[in-house]
This record gives structure tokens, C-alpha cells and sequence, in this order.
């Protein structure tokens, strides 16, 4: 399973800008901030055109990511025409670069799909 999660650039610190650029895809670790010995592979996409930083249910659950709060958002996921008005729970998670030198914790809406498919 396609595990990802979408960081807006502004989410970055900027010691750790290195690690984001207009679009790219890098390979990290997430983690539970709360209980780092839950953790995941995941692909990162970071968007400096998107609003707010997402990761997938599927990492939420399985890391069991508690919830910060609840908002209403309208999404309008990659490859999608449509958005869709619903309420998502805000969580917090670490993520981990491959180099292990850069971490940052950050926090981001639990949505079912980052990417729709593009073909």
C-alpha cells in the first residue's frame, strides 16, 4: 500500500528546509510523537502551493495518532476535479528523514487519499 503524506513547505523550520522544495518526493519515517516506537515508511510530498499538511488515515491508524481536533475542510486531492466539504481530525507526527539528521514534528489533517490516480 502507497503510504504518503503531504507537508506544506510552510510547515518546514527552517533549519530543515533542505528538506522540502517547490514539489518533490522524498522517503522518510513517520513517527507517533507521543510513542516513538510506532513508526512508518511513508513518501512525502512537499507542496509549498498546498494549504494545510495531510497524511493518510491508513498512517494514522496504524501509528495510532491521537487526535488534536476536528475541522471541517473542503479537499481537493491531486488528480481530482471534485472537492468534497468534510470533517477531519487534526493530528501530530514526527517525521524523520532518511538521513536521520533532520526530524520535525508537525501536524496534519487525517484524509483517505493524498493523490488521486493521475492515469
Amino acid at each position: 500500500m502507497f503510504e504518503s503524506l503531504n507537508v506544506n513547505a510552510d510547515d518546514i523550520t527552517d533549519d530543515c528546509n533542505d528538506m522540502s522544495g517547490t514539489e518533490s518526493n522524498d522517503s522518510a519515517t513517520v513517527i507517533n510523537s507521543e510513542d516513538p516506537e510506532k513508526s512508518i515508511q511513508a513518501t512525502i510530498i512537499f507542496d509549498s502551493d498546498s494549504q494545510r499538511s495531510y497524511v493518510t488515515r491508513h498512517i494514522k491508524e496504524s501509528l495510532n495518532l491521537p487526535t488534536i481536533k476536528k475541522e471541517t475542510l473542503m479537499i481537493k486531492t491531486f488528480g481530482s476535479s471534485v472537492g468534497q466539504l468534510q470533517m477531519h481530525n487534526l493530528v501530530q507526527l514526527t517525521v524523520k528523514g532518511e538521513d536521520s539528521n533532520h526530524i520535525v514534528q508537525l501536524n496534519a489533517f487525517a484524509i483517505s487519499t493524498i493523490c488521486s490516480p493521475l492515469i
